[in-house]
C-alpha cells in the first residue's frame, strides 16, 4: 500500500468534493463517517434535496482503501461512485423503476434492512413493524464490495406483481439471507485479525462457543456489515443463536449495522439499556440509530419482543 488510510480518506473525499463543485445538475451530501471498533467506515454521498426522494450511494472506506495502490486507482474510485449516484440521480431512477415494474426480473434483487419506524409509512412501503423497528423491502440498484444504492420497495406494486405483502417479504428475507449471510464477530478478534470476516455459526460444522462469549456475548451482523442489523431477522438466526448460547437472547442494537446478543440469564435489561445509551451517544451517527429500547427473543414462540425496562 503505497498511500495511508487517512491519507486515502482526504484524497478521495477532495475528489468527491470537487466533482460537487463542478457539477450544476445535483448538489450532494459527502461524508465521512468513522468506523468504531468492530464497526465499518463508509464515505457517504447522498442527495439533499428534501423534495425529493433521497439517493444515496455508500462506499466502504476500508475495502476500497485496501484496493487503491495510488492517486490514480483513488481519483478513478470517486469518479466511479460519483458517475453512478449522478446517473440514477439524472434518470430520477427511471430505468431502474421501469426494471422494478416487472417482478420476475426484479425479485432476486429485493432484499431487508432494519430501520427505526418514523422512517417508514406502512400505507407507502412494504414492511413489518415489531416495537419501534421496521423491517422494510428494498431494491438494490447496486451492491458490491465499494458501494451501495438502494431504495424502499411501494407498496403498490404489489397489485402489478400480484403479489402479498408476507410474499414479498419472504422473498426478500431468503436473498438477504444468501447474498448477506449472517455472521458473528468476536471482539477481541476484530481488534488483533486483519480482515476478520466473522464466522459462519449456521454451518453444521460451527464449533461451540466459549464459556466466555456465553457471558459476555457477540456481535452479530452481516458478512457485508452494512445494514447488518438485519441479522436479526433473517430466518433460523435468532433460533440457532439461542441453542448456541443455551436460552432466551437479549438483542441490543448499536445501529442499524450490528446488534449485540446477550443470553437472559447473565445480564440484565437495564444494563444492557444503559450501555445502548452510551453507545449511541458516543458512537453512532443519528442517522444509523435503530432504536434504543431492548429486545427479547423468546425460544418458545420464536418471537422477537421489546423488553419493558
Amino acid at each position: 500500500m503505497n498511500i495511508s488510510y487517512a491519507d486515502f480518506i482526504t484524497t478521495l473525499c477532495t475528489h468527491l468534493n470537487h466533482m460537487n463543485d463542478n457539477n450544476d445538475d445535483t448538489l450532494f451530501s459527502i461524508s465521512f463517517k468513522t468506523g468504531e471498533p468492530g464497526r465499518p467506515a463508509f464515505i457517504d454521498i447522498s442527495t439533499t434535496d428534501r423534495k425529493k426522494m433521497k439517493i444515496s450511494c455508500r462506499i466502504d472506506a476500508l475495502s476500497a482503501w485496501h484496493k487503491c495502490r495510488n492517486e490514480s486507482d483513488i481519483q478513478n474510485l470517486a469518479e466511479r461512485a460519483f458517475t453512478d449516484i449522478l446517473q440514477i440521480t439524472k434518470a430520477d431512477c427511471a430505468g431502474q423503476a421501469e426494471f422494478l415494474h416487472n417482478y420476475m426480473k426484479s425479485r432476486s434483487r429485493l432484499c431487508v434492512r432494519l430501520i427505526n419506524r418514523s422512517q417508514a409509512d406502512e400505507n407507502s412501503h412494504i414492511m413489518q413493524t415489531f416495537g419501534d423497528i421496521a423491517l422494510v423491502v428494498y431494491f438494490l440498484f447496486e451492491n458490491t464490495g465499494d458501494s451501495l444504492s438502494s431504495i424502499k420497495v411501494p407498496r403498490k406494486i404489489l397489485a402489478e406483481w400480484g403479489k402479498t405483502d408476507l410474499q414479498i417479504i419472504s422473498e426478500a428475507l431468503l436473498n438477504t439471507l444468501v447474498q448477506s449471510p449472517p455472521r458473528i464477530f468476536r471482539l477481541e478478534d476484530m481488534l488483533t485479525i486483519p480482515d476478520y470476516e466473522g464466522e459462519d455459526f449456521l454451518d453444521p460444522s460451527f464449533r461451540e462457543l466459549s464459556e466466555y462469549h456465553l457471558y459476555h456475548g457477540l456481535c452479530l451482523s452481516t458478512s457485508k456489515r452494512t445494514n447488518g442489523a438485519a441479522a436479526a431477522v433473517l430466518p433460523g438466526v435468532c433460533k440457532r443463536l439461542a441453542q448456541l448460547m443455551g436460552g432466551d437472547l437479549y438483542l441490543v442494537f448499536t445501529s442499524i449495522h450490528e446488534v449485540m446478543v446477550h443470553r437472559t440469564d447473565t445480564i440484565s435489561p437495564e444494563g444492557l439499556a444503559e450501555v445502548l445509551r452510551d453507545t449511541i451517544a458516543d458512537a453512532t451517527p443519528e442517522e444509523d440509530i435503530l432504536t434504543r429500547k431492548i429486545y427479547r427473543y423468546d425460544q418458545k414462540t420464536n418471537e422477537i419482543q421489546t423488553v419493558d425496562n
